[in-house]
């Protein structure tokens, strides 16, 4: 990243490893002055900060930004760890699991298309109902961590079907939301613009009322 000649975009390993640099960066600004920050910073550092570790604090980044209440709940173990969030909305509280959802992630993940996201979606949803259930109704949160182009319109698209298909099948998730990464190069070579987009899908099957917009 010093050499005169590194751009944030000049290659998928560059964009990348400036992705991970950025998220770490944005993780640390948007959470270091928080009361629990020793316990996320622990909770991050099991997975060595990488996208997944991050995605907790991600997604509550992103449901506060569209609008939810959102806590987390007192930290076990030693040091402390949380395990997901709680967001309250304005009827009901619920959970937000985090799946990490990596068979396609670059660069060791598998080739896709839309047939293989649907079906591995599908399998998550219904994967999901040990933690989120009638009992335990929630958010089941996607962290899909790096991917090539065109892969997050593919992916929404497959959470959307996945959902409209086996929904009915648990009727205490609320929805699905996939994480996504956000990159725009800007004029500087060395410089891009960071950020994330939650896409929460609701489960029309769903028994209670939604807390989170749909949005980025």
């Amino acid at each position: 990243m010093r050499a005169e000649s590194w751009a944030c975009r000049e290659s998928a390993a560059t964009a990348a490893a400036a992705t991970h640099v950025a998220a770490f960066l944005h993780f640390l600004r948007t959470w270091s002055h928080h009361p629990l920050f020793p316990a996320m910073a622990a909770t991050a550092a099991e997975r060595g900060f990488p996208l997944h570790g991050l995605a907790l604090f991600v997604a509550a980044h992103c449901l506060t930004m569209q609008g939810n209440r959102v806590g987390f709940p007192t930290p076990s173990g030693f040091p402390g760890r949380i395990e997901h969030l709680v967001a309250t909305g304005p009827t009901e509280t619920v959970t937000g699991h985090i799946e990490v959802f990596d068979r396609f992630e670059y660069p060791y993940g598998r080739p896709w298309d839309a047939d293989a996201l649907r079906t591995a979606v599908s399998d998550i949803v219904l994967a999901s109902q040990s933690r989120i259930n009638l009992r335990n109704p929630g958010l089941l949160l996607l962290s899909p961590g790096v991917a090539m182009s065109e892969f997050d319109e593919a992916l929404i698209q497959a959470v959307q079907a996945a959902v409209q298909a086996v929904g009915r099948r648990n009727r205490g998730l609320m929805a699905v939301a996939p994480m996504l990464l956000r990159m725009q190069p800007l004029p500087d070579p060395h410089a891009l613009r960071f950020g994330y987009g939650l896409f929460p899908v609701l489960n029309r099957h769903y028994r209670g009322e939604s807390i989170a917009s749909v949005g980025s």
